[in-house]
């Protein structure tokens, strides 16, 4: 695509996904990197990825012959999310009304109007907009022909009738409330300038006697040439040495994507190791799992190299992974491990009683998780499997997982004193769930899910737009009706929300710690702790004072990058790869309070768990993509046999059909003492007709099934 041929007549011409592929085009002139048009459907409300100076954009790209109002804004906000980007942006060929601008300000996403898109344009093209524009007649530089109303206000204004201006020109503003000659016109009917010439000299010498705040209007809503000559006479009265009250952000709101950038850098260069830290923990994000992962009182973790390393509680065998090899993928049951293997196998270790490391037979699997009593895996295809249940555990109402369809993420709650519940999310953003108690996990009616945790109780659901719904509360508990921007939920005990701004919202936090500037969160399985993790790498804790004495044995914590939560310990995942933990708790048993537990965790300082975090990111993408077309291909293959058979049995019970009508009418058109033999051939042969055609149908049934 040549950008330099188009112009905004082409691009008001353009059809949706040309509309896609002209911004991405242009982008990639512009510098950014990595530039990508997402899939058609499904994208989540994200058109375009694209990256530059180490910030990843989601771009939504709307070709309209209106304005944009806030939809959009809301849509790639959270689709910049789900697409772990920094920025959300909407470009179009038109522009934004008041409600989308002030939903852009509440989430920071940047507008990309269509003066913005003609400055990008020129650009690209080796022009400048400013020094074209600047050089255009005074006259065409601010036009009163929009409305008679506008007119009028001019006419009043050379008239000198300074009242009746303001009037016409509020007039004009009680409809059109962005209109920039309007706010022009009340600027010179206060200032008693005439025209346009007498503002620019006026301008020129005293614009801090003018109306700042109607100035600021027309700044901010002025035509591209309006605004060209504010950014030449501001440049020129700076290099007079012109002092000013205020100096003029010009186009303030406009260049607003500007203003943020300086603002970033001037943050990145005071606090470098927080960048250092966000790239790590997005490489982290894009992993298919997490690479350290916790059981009931032992913590494992996942190395680069597909081998696996553990560390405390063994005495089920739960740490015995030294052999593993090939491992894309862990998870952690109270007492059990397990693996998945990169040709979609799975291995498991520990526990066994309860049949939860039976998995020697599994196959196609694209991601694994563990519950208290059994292991669950996700397949290819969108199915699930789970251990069978055994003797001791006969009641928890899985029977129906295997017929579970279209899933894309499964959890579960991993708690020996909770009622084990399965969750499953599917494609089209419904949830499904078993439990041996189905009331507690009632989510039928759930609509837009991106993401679900299972706590030992209750259930949560984080909506596309930032709200969340939850389930098992029976005494209300937890209303969460008002939570809004949220962007994870965890509630392995009790439900908790990190927003957008990085804050937390959640239950039992008694505000000792400070909970801002969170990126990541977590809370324990029985003792209320709650762990929040800090974009610099430091870490907060609130809960159990009892257990971990508030938050003094993670106030020396640096360079953080993932937290985990164990029954006897918190453990963090420092940048370098190593591992810091927390071993030492107060245990109980009933009511009572036991003795102090010494564990030994020495063996996990001296993992290395982030040495090639890429070479793991590709390992387990191959994997998943071959096992994905794999399933595909079976897919195919299964569809293209159906049809195959089905157009089969069709021809045979045509044929069958046709040979029984036949008979039929022969039979019934024979008379006469000597047609005894051939009657009887005939009613023979439509018994055995009869006889086929119910083969045909049972066998027909079993391959549709």
């Amino acid at each position: 695509m040549v950008i330099t041929e188009y112009n905004m007549s082409d691009i008001d011409a353009m059809e949706g996904h040309e509309f896609e592929h002209f911004i991405a085009a242009l982008l990639r002139q512009l510098g950014y990197q990595k530039v990508e048009v997402t899939r058609g459907s499904g994208d989540q409300g994200v058109d375009v990825l694209a990256e530059k100076d180490d910030i990843r954009y989601a771009v939504q790209c709307k070709c309209y012959t209106t304005d944009l109002g806030n939809t959009p804004i809301q849509e790639v906000n959270t689709g910049k999310m789900i697409y772990q980007c920094h920025v959300g942006v909407v470009v179009t060929n038109r522009y934004f009304t008041q409600s989308a601008r002030e939903a852009a300000r509440a989430t920071g996403v940047l507008l990309w109007d269509r003066a913005k898109l003609e400055k990008m344009l020129a650009q690209v093209q080796g022009t400048s907009n400013i020094e074209t524009l600047t050089q255009q007649s005074k006259a065409s530089i601010v036009s009163w022909s929009g409305s008679p109303l506008l007119q009028r206000g001019a006419i009043a204004l050379k008239d000198r009738e300074w009242k009746k201006a303001v009037q016409f020109f509020d007039r004009v503003l009680n409809t059109d409330p962005e209109n920039a000659e309007a706010y022009l016109g009340i600027v010179m009917a206060e200032a008693e300038l005439s025209d346009i010439d007498e503002f620019m000299k006026f301008y020129g010498q005293y614009p801090h006697k003018l109306d700042e705040k109607n100035l600021n209007h027309v700044k901010e809503f002025a035509r591209p040439e309006l605004s060209a000559w504010f950014i030449e006479e501001d440049q020129r009265i700076e290099k007079l040495g012109k002092k000013r009250k205020n100096l003029i952000i010009c186009l303030k709101r406009i260049k607003e994507k500007k203003e943020k950038e300086l603002e970033r850098e001037r943050e990145e260069k005071h606090k470098e190791t927080i960048v250092q830290l966000t790239s790590i923990r997005d490489s982290l994000k894009r992993l298919v799992s997490p690479i350290l992962v916790s059981g009931s009182k032992h913590i494992v973790g996942l190395k680069a190299d597909g081998t696996v390393v553990a560390a405390g509680d063994n005495q089920h065998g739960q740490c015995n992974v030294s052999d593993w090899r090939d491992i894309v993928a862990v998870a952690c049951g109270q007492v059990h491990t397990v693996g998945l293997k990169a040709n979609g196998t799975v291995v498991a270790t520990g526990a066994n009683r309860n049949k939860q490391c039976n998995v020697s037979e599994w196959k196609d699997i694209v991601a694994v998780v563990c519950s208290s009593f059994h292991t669950i895996g996700l397949k290819a295809d969108g199915t699930v499997i789970i251990t069978e249940e055994s003797e001791y555990h006969v009641n928890y109402g899985h029977r129906d997982i295997p017929d579970w369809r279209d899933i894309m993420a499964v959890t579960c709650n991993n708690s020996l004193c909770s009622n084990e519940a399965i969750i499953g999310l599917k494609t089209d953003g419904t949830v499904i769930a078993t439990s041996d108690e189905n009331d507690k996990c009632n989510v039928s009616s759930w609509q837009d899910i991106v993401a679900v945790a299972c706590g030992t109780s209750t259930v949560i659901g984080l909506k596309a737009n930032g709200a969340v719904v939850i389930t098992g509360d029976e005494d209300g508990e937890y209303d969460v009706s008002d939570w809004r921007n949220i962007v994870a939920v965890d509630c392995r005990h009790l439900p908790l929300g990190l927003k957008a701004d990085g804050t937390v919202v959640g239950f039992n936090l008694k505000g000792k710690a400070n909970w801002t500037d969170l990126v990541s969160i977590a809370t324990g399985d029985f003792h209320n702790d709650t762990v929040g993790l800090k974009s610099d790498g430091t870490v907060v804790v609130e809960g159990a004072d009892l257990m971990y004495d508030g938050n003094s044995n993670v106030s020396s914590w640096m360079d953080i990058v993932a937290v985990t939560v164990a029954d006897n310990c918190i453990a963090g995942l420092k940048s370098n790869g190593s591992v810091v933990i927390t071993g030492m708790k107060i245990t109980r048993i009933g009511q009572r309070i036991g003795q102090i537990v010494h564990r030994d965790w020495c063996d996990i300082l001296e993992w290395d768990l982030l040495n090639n975090l890429d070479a793991l990111r590709k390992r387990q993408s191959k994997a998943k993509a071959s096992l994905m077309a794999k399933a595909e291909a079976e897919h195919r293959q299964q569809t293209e046999l159906r049809a195959k058979l089905k157009a089969e049995f069709t021809m045979k019970k045509s044929a069958l059909k046709s040979e029984r009508n036949a008979l039929s009418t022969e039979l019934a058109s024979l008379r006469g003492l000597f047609t005894g033999k051939r009657r009887r051939e005939i009613k023979e042969r439509l018994v055995e007709i009869s006889k086929e055609e119910w083969n045909l149908y049972r066998q027909e049934n079993n391959h549709g099934e």
